[in-house]
């Protein structure tokens, strides 16, 4: 009887503290810097080139965060750069998001600064909208947009819509080519949000990933020409929601 009851006691206190160490379990794990995180709890955009999705910041706390994580590993992405944004929790964040993200001609005139060049011009000069279906559990869009200089680029999005979570993502479903030379093969190139409650608080959280050759003459390019387009796009979304009041 006491073997019994001390086994039932062991199993008690394992599902206890099993139970607690999830629930306590931080969304941002320790590849954060004190910098880093003091940005974060100011309210301020972060924003990190990673390289590695082993370096990313965000922890699996649950299955949203999860499939952005195995998307993006799924890549296998030679760039790849994060941006984070916490903001207090509100009801209504979610769904203000997903109808700021699912309008894409609003994409077209979104401010690009080209380092390469020395001067701002639009991420997308035009947005030509192949198909479109919304529902209250989310969005499924085939869109032309085209990018200087690279020309159109058939982008497929998909967005999750649930109470307490969302999810988007974004790619390339043709290749993308400079001067006629593939620069970025098929589904290759990703810009992925989710958005997540934590405590108090929700948290957005960007990936841009992308599987693209790394020779040395042309990586500083496809590095300024892709990731700062990624992290462009996803900055210009969590900065509208700032101006919101969200």
């Amino acid at each position: 009887m006491l073997r019994s009851k001390l086994a039932f006691f062991s199993v008690a206190v394992f599902i206890l503290f099993s139970s607690v160490s999830v629930h306590a379990q931080s969304a941002f794990n320790a590849n954060l810097t004190e910098e880093e995180q003091q940005k974060i709890a100011n309210g301020e955009v972060l924003i990190r080139n990673t390289g590695s999705v082993s370096k990313l910041c965000v922890n699996a706390v649950n299955p949203t965060v999860q499939k952005a994580l195995d998307t993006a590993k799924a890549v296998r992405p030679a760039y790849l750069a994060e941006i984070v944004l916490v903001r207090p929790y509100k009801p209504e964040a979610i769904e203000q998001f997903e109808d700021l993200v699912t309008d894409i001609n609003s994409y077209v005139g979104i401010p690009y600064y080209s380092e390469h060049n020395g001067i701002w011009v639009d991420l997308y000069a035009s947005a030509d909208i192949k198909s479109f279906v919304r529902s209250s559990e989310g969005t499924n869009a085939l869109a032309d947009l085209y990018m200087e200089p690279f020309g159109i680029i058939t982008t497929d999005i998909h967005t999750e819509v649930q109470p307490e979570s969302y999810y988007y993502e974004s790619k390339n479903a043709s290749k993308v080519k400079y001067s006629g030379i593939t620069c970025v093969n098929k589904n290759n190139m990703r810009s992925i949000i989710v958005i997540f409650r934590d405590g108090d608080n929700l948290v957005f959280y960007g990936i841009g990933a992308v599987n693209a050759p790394t020779f040395s003459f042309i990586r500083d390019r496809v590095e300024l020409s892709f990731m700062n387009r990624i992290k462009t796009f996803c900055n210009f979304f969590f900065e509208k929601l700032q101006e919101s009041g969200l």
